[in-house]
């Protein structure tokens, strides 16, 4: 499952991203930054990101057993040491994590043992846990990738492999508990410790297995390389910002310990990025999503100090929104200008087909697809419906069965595949409350016509039933983006008659503002805010004079650090928790 993503923009014109934040919110603001910026002209120069990623590595080596046999062993080849098999077998190469296996390639070794084989572009061997595997009858050895080349697939090996798994299940824990150079740790110690294994009293493949170990599991280093590896230690706890001054853009880290007033560390320059950026996480992997003017994935993998794994377009002028991660192999990317959703494999990119969103498009030709949500199985997207930047008609959450990559039908009284109405324009953000089991969708209507329904609509997923929670007269304003922490409270950024950005407290329940007066008003645009796994709630203010991210206890909701500075102005936001090694 996906940590959800915020969305930047609130306003209505979302075509290209930053080149509509201000001007869609003050003519004030326009005279300032954006009369740099041409009104809602395109974004400036930044790094663009495109391709399938790096060069395709070719992984060689070979496969050894007691004699060179596949089975057993051959009273003419002495059986003490481990020697190349002397026939061809099937190898294939795959990288696992906590959801299993997602193969990479197959091919099979020569007639003396040895293979070569051609990974898929992109694949680093650095930023991923990769196994290659050789097959031959009953019998499967394994051995994890260090190298690109000298690997040597063995009972040796597969005992580290093994050893691995199973100390980790008695631990309680999964791969994706400990890093890779700790099962690399691992696996060299047990192989170190059976290198001169005698192999005689082995007569099969599966005894050699056992052999090597027994032995390595009786060696001290493998056991300390097991406990360090192992041994429970408290995760490191990050927000991940987008942050960008709208010529260019950088992937910033703020370290969270739930004491901000006691200071906060931040890196902000983890990654360079496009000037206009989207972020989502899931358990590792994070997803930089550079819209309009690169589009394309940038994927970072959190446990290799945020290397990169892949970078890999959306589709040309595509203008990727958002991207939910369904699995290992598979992931949707909303696309702002296309009419289909793009199916990938999240961690290579590579296109596995389309869903056709042409249904729900207005006179633009163009449905305006943004934010997705996945619940039991189902993805929510929410669907704008603009034309020049304005809404035509109520907002829509189309519906996508992931089991089969199909609309699902929402009013089965009206012919065709319908999609969820809303009552209020302009959707622009949307959470969901496990607890509740509702969505809680913010719509910002109309920034010029305020006749044009805004506020903030409520999705039971369950029956496919809209309410309408608060509207923007109760609001005071056109709502942004919006946090929901529980059945009675919420927050909501709403940009008032007067332009300023301000957030407040409100009733998810009730739908009642919680208090008189906001909980902060900011100095500038806030895109994006986000409730930490501490509970405070982080709000993005890009203020001209002191832009940064400021902490709020959610107990007080008084202000408990910031603005803290994240280099440029910060913007989307992820959480992700990374185990210690």
């Amino acid at each position: 499952m996906m940590t959800k993503s915020k969305i930047i923009n609130a306003a209505t014109c979302k075509k290209n991203h930053f080149s509509h934040i201000f001007p869609c919110m003050a003519l004030a603001l326009c005279l300032g930054v954006l009369a740099a910026l041409s009104g809602c002209g395109s974004v400036g120069s930044g790094d663009s990101a495109s391709g399938a990623g790096s060069a395709a590595l070719t992984v060689s080596g070979a496969v050894q057993t007691p004699g060179g046999t596949a089975t057993y062993r051959a009273a003419a080849r002495s059986a003490a040491q481990l020697a190349n098999v002397t026939s061809s077998v099937p190898v294939s190469v795959y990288t696992t994590n906590a959801a299993g296996e997602t193969l990479l390639v197959s091919g099979a070794t020569d007639a003396l043992g040895n293979f070569s084989i051609v990974l898929p572009a992109g694949v680093n061997l650095t930023d991923y846990s990769i196994i290659v595997k050789a097959t031959f009858g009953a019998n499967t050895l394994r051995a994890l990738i260090s190298s690109s080349s000298s690997i040597t697939v063995s009972p040796a090996s597969e005992a580290a492999v093994q050893i691995i798994e199973e100390r980790l299940v008695l631990a309680g824990a999964t791969k994706e508990s400990i890093s890779r150079d700790e099962m690399l740790t691992i696996w060299k110690e047990v192989v170190s410790a059976t290198d001169n294994l005698d192999y005689s009293a082995a007569t099969s493949v599966s005894q050699a297995v056992t052999l090597a170990k027994n032995t390595a599991l009786a060696d001290t280093d493998v056991t300390s390389a097991i406990a360090t590896a192992i041994n429970s230690v408290a995760p490191t706890y990050y927000a991940l910002y987008t942050t960008s001054d709208y010529t260019s853009g950088r992937l910033a880290s703020v370290k969270l310990d739930g004491s901000p007033g006691l200071g906060v560390t931040v890196n902000t320059t983890v990654a360079e990025i496009f000037a206009d950026a989207l972020i989502k996480t899931d358990d590792r992997y994070v997803y930089v999503i550079n819209r309009l003017g690169s589009d394309s994935i940038q994927v970072l993998d959190s446990r290799s100090n945020f290397s990169l794994v892949a970078n890999y377009t959306a589709g040309d002028s595509s203008n990727p929104y958002d991207i939910e991660v369904i699995s290992s192999t598979k992931a949707y990317i909303s696309r702002y200008g296309s009419t289909s959703i793009l199916i990938v494999n999240p961690l290579t990119g590579a296109q596995q087909g389309t869903i056709d969103l042409s249904a729900f498009v207005d006179s633009d030709g163009k449905p305006e697809m943004t934010e997705m949500v996945e619940v039991n199985g189902k993805v929510y997207v929410l669907v704008q419906r603009l034309v020049s930047f304005s809404p035509s008609a109520p907002g829509l959450v189309a519906v996508i069965d992931t089991a089969t990559d199909t609309l699902v039908d929402t009013d089965a009284a009206t012919a065709g595949t319908q999609a969820v109405t809303l009552n209020c324009y302009n959707p622009q953000y949307m959470d969901y409350l496990a607890a509740a089991g509702k969505m809680y969708i913010s719509c910002s209507g109309s920034y010029y016509d305020t006749t044009v329904p805004g506020g903030i609509d409520v999705l039971d997923p369950a029956t496919y039933a809209v309410s309408n929670l608060m509207s923007k007269t109760t609001l005071g304003g056109a709502p942004g983006d919006i946090a929901v922490t529980s059945s009675t409270l919420g927050y909501i950024v709403v940009s008032g008659s007067d332009w300023v950005n301000r957030v407040w407290a409100f009733n998810p329940t009730t739908g009642a503002l919680a208090g008189t007066a906001p909980v902060y008003t900011a100095g500038g645009y806030v895109p994006e805010i986000g409730i930490d796994p501490f509970g405070y709630l982080m709000i993005s203010d890009t203020g001209f004079s002191n832009p940064g991210v400021v902490f709020i206890n959610t107990t007080t909701n008084a202000t408990a650090a910031g603005p803290i500075s994240t280099g440029l102005p910060p913007q989307a936001v992820a959480y992700i928790t990374v185990p210690s090694s």
